[in-house]
């Protein structure tokens, strides 16, 4: 299962990341820390390959802080490609 752990505040590591997903489980990958658009936050794609564990996660982070600010935790998706529109002109 996907997530996006939102709120991490600048000085917070890929490791420290791992390590605070790992308490609830399984984490196999994180993909960078994202510039939040206020630039003093920012948040980090998770892959936990358990759906239980990463349910855990969600609620678990919900109810921790750091550096005053709790930690904002969602499930992401899978997004299907969607087909283009037919070009003007296009009669298929």
């Amino acid at each position: 299962m996907n997530l996006y752990v939102a709120s991490i505040g600048r000085g917070f590591t890929h490791g420290e990341l791992l390590r605070l997903l790992g308490q609830f489980g399984e984490v196999s990958g994180a993909l960078g820390r994202l510039p939040h658009p206020n630039r003093t936050l920012f948040g980090a794609f998770v892959s936990m390959p358990n759906r239980a564990e990463a349910y855990a996660a969600i609620m678990g982070l919900r109810m921790q802080r750091r550096d005053g600010r709790r930690f904002l935790v969602y499930s992401v998706g899978q997004h299907k490609a969607r087909p283009s529109p037919p070009a003007d002109g296009d009669n298929n």
